[in-house]
């Protein structure tokens, strides 16, 4: 009889070195260290039931192979430079490099994507490369243009922050540093076969990263339900998912562990909602600002927290989204006896949220040097405009009305056109 091939994994994420006795750069890594960390526990049991080949790739550059003969497990590790490069944020300035690195050398059947949303996004676009070569980035970043996936492997995701939920999406957003701009990919093609949502994997999660991440899925349901594209079935996911941000960010910014239990749920099911209904104008600002600036990269939750009450002020001359928002705030038990009320109690209760969490209330207040804003600022907002999450918002906007609208953003001042 034919040997059964072994089934090959392909582990993209965060640092695999963590936990007790783990091993440093050029350091020979053993394996019970290797297995302290939670997240290599999934996928070390996951492909030894499967009698698995193996293959990681870590932000931290090292990868590790394993392979399992009998009893007997080996370790080698390896370094892909360019994939580090890629995962690790602060050492990322060239998309090159993800359009560099292949599959083609491991052969995978599967791809487990782990770490925040940086590098599961990574994983959705090497995954398409994997398995069309030939595919250029600029094809992928039309819209919905995505060849079909799955013909050589499956996707898994798993999340260790609560605030993208890219593990759920069609999305994936990829950052030129060269450039000064994230792209927003989108096709229902890159949605995970398998999500992995254990909230153990967020406990640790640093404070900063706990209020950017969670503005982050508040501003993902807020933008679901306004959408244009909003539904029935969208909408119970979209309220929920705000219903519990608000109930439970604050809790978990102090380090409540329920409540952080929660937010990684809540993320999720924000995720579910915007996956369906799309975005908005919060969305194409944040990618086109992100990494705009010489004075530093904007996280993007920090930058929907930014705008997030800016857009609302100005999606809220269009009646209908005025009625949507108003709509949020009353199930969420808000005050206000008109839906204008209402409306700007639920940007009073954002920009309270914002306060209690050290988010800037500006660009400027961020540290974005004003000459500088005013020199790119025809720029971001044209490219703004073009973004894909423009067309799903529900009031429209030109590039004249989109720099105004950044210049409240960066001054502060009143959102009245």
């Amino acid at each position: 009889p034919l040997e059964t091939p072994k089934l090959r994994l392909e582990v993209i994420g965060d640092s695999i070195t963590s936990g007790e006795g783990g091993s440093g750069a050029g350091e020979e890594m053993t394996w019970n260290s290797f297995c302290f960390n939670a997240v290599d526990n999934y996928t070390y049991m996951a492909a030894k039931e499967l009698g698995a080949v193996y293959n990681c790739i870590s932000q931290s550059g090292w990868g590790v192979f394993c392979s399992w003969e009998g009893n007997e497990q080996q370790a080698i590790p390896l370094y892909y430079e360019q994939v580090c490069g890629l995962l690790n944020g602060e050492r990322n300035k060239q998309l090159g490099a993800m359009e560099k690195w292949d599959f083609q050398k491991f052969q995978p059947d599967v791809i487990v994507a782990i770490g925040g949303g940086s590098p599961i996004d990574a994983a959705k676009a090497m995954w398409a490369f994997y398995e069309y070569p030939e595919v250029t980035f600029e094809q992928l970043c039309t819209p919905f243009s995505f060849p079909k996936l799955r013909q050589k492997a499956k996707f898994v995701a798993i999340p260790s922050t609560s605030g993208t939920a890219t593990e759920v999406t069609a999305f994936s957003v990829i950052t030129d540093y060269a450039k000064g701009i994230k792209y927003p990919l989108a096709d229902f093609e890159i949605t995970p076969d398998v999500a992995i949502v254990d909230p153990q994997l967020v406990e640790s999660l640093p404070i900063k990263q706990v209020a950017y991440t969670g503005m982050d899925a508040l501003t993902h349901a807020i933008e679901a339900y306004v959408s244009t594209l909003n539904s029935p079935f969208t909408d119970p996911l979209a309220i929920k998912a705000i219903e519990m941000v608000l109930d439970y960010l604050p809790q978990s910014y102090k380090c409540d562990m329920d409540a952080r239990e929660q937010m990684h749920y809540a993320q999720c099911l924000a995720g579910q909602a915007f996956s369906n209904a799309l975005l908005g104008i919060v969305h194409s600002m944040a990618h086109k600002t992100g990494a705009a600036f010489s004075t530093g990269h904007i996280p993007h939750g920090c930058a929907n927290a930014i705008y997030l009450p800016y857009v609302i002020k100005y999606n809220a001359h269009e009646p209908e989204a005025m009625h949507r928002y108003a709509d949020i705030a009353r199930r969420v038990g808000l005050g206000g006896t008109s839906e204008k009320a209402q409306v700007n109690a639920l940007i009073a209760k954002i920009e309270e949220f914002n306060r209690a969490m050290n988010i800037p209330k500006t660009l400027q207040e961020f540290g974005v040097k004003e000459d500088e804003f005013k020199e790119k600022l025809s720029s971001i907002a044209e490219l703004a405009v073009g973004d894909a999450c423009t067309g799903s918002n529900p009031r429209s906007i030109t590039p004249e009305q989109m720099e105004k609208l950044f210049t409240c953003t960066y001054y502060g001042t009143e959102v009245d056109f």
